[in-house]
């Protein structure tokens, strides 16, 4: 990702941009819940540091029980965010490493947990058109306890190549092909490959495909 909003995927991306860039979004998501992103980059010289924020909120309901079918008439309220500080340098004009480090706190109604989580990357172009290669590892971090269960972060490694196969970047039309391999901790290895087609620097069509 080469914009922004790659903080959230590989913070190397971030090292290849100028000056400072933005992005917010909200969202209407499933059975009424919230979910909300946001990030900002700034370029200091030869490194960008950016912050970045997600969060996510459900819809707040009333307690059923058993014997108080109708509500006890106290409500539940849960949620999560993720609050993340980024570094990234660009160590030649095409080779940039980056890291993004988040607190994150969830919020379950019966329990509530935080923790502290680790994102690494770097990316680099290969020298061949405009074809670059990239590889992270994200959410690294100690095991977390809620009430009495341990368990682990999902954290993810992946490498992946893409580049422009028609056109350039600078073109008011072009399109971009990637393809990714990602590991997972919590649901195994996928491939995913994807493209993107901007039209006349107005509309940019894409679409995906993931295996497994």
């Amino acid at each position: 990702a080469g914009a922004v909003d790659g903080i959230f995927y590989n913070p190397a991306g971030l090292g290849f941009l100028d000056g400072g860039e933005f992005s917010f979004s909200y969202t209407n998501w499933l059975v009424n819940s919230k979910l909300y992103t946001g990030a900002l980059t700034y370029r200091v010289g030869s490194n960008v540091w950016g912050i970045s924020i997600v969060s996510a909120k459900p819809e707040a309901v009333e307690e059923t029980t058993i014997f108080e079918p109708n509500g006890t008439g106290r409500t539940i309220e849960a949620g999560d965010i993720a609050i993340g500080l980024a570094f990234a340098r660009r160590m030649t004009d095409k080779v940039s490493w980056g890291a993004h480090v988040r607190w994150i706190r969830e919020d379950l109604f019966v329990a509530t947990s935080s923790s502290v989580e680790f994102d690494m990357g770097i990316s680099a172009y290969t020298g061949y058109k405009s074809y670059r290669i990239a590889a992270s590892a994200r959410n690294v971090g100690k095991e977390i306890t809620v009430e009495t269960e341990p368990f682990s972060p999902p954290i993810s490694f992946d490498f992946g190549l893409s580049g422009e196969v028609l056109g350039r970047k600078e073109d008011p039309s072009y399109l971009t092909l990637s393809v990714e391999t990602l590991y997972a901790t919590d649901f195994g290895h996928r491939w995913h490959v994807g493209g993107e087609y901007w039209l006349w620097n107005m509309l940019a069509l894409r679409g995906g495909f993931k295996t497994n």
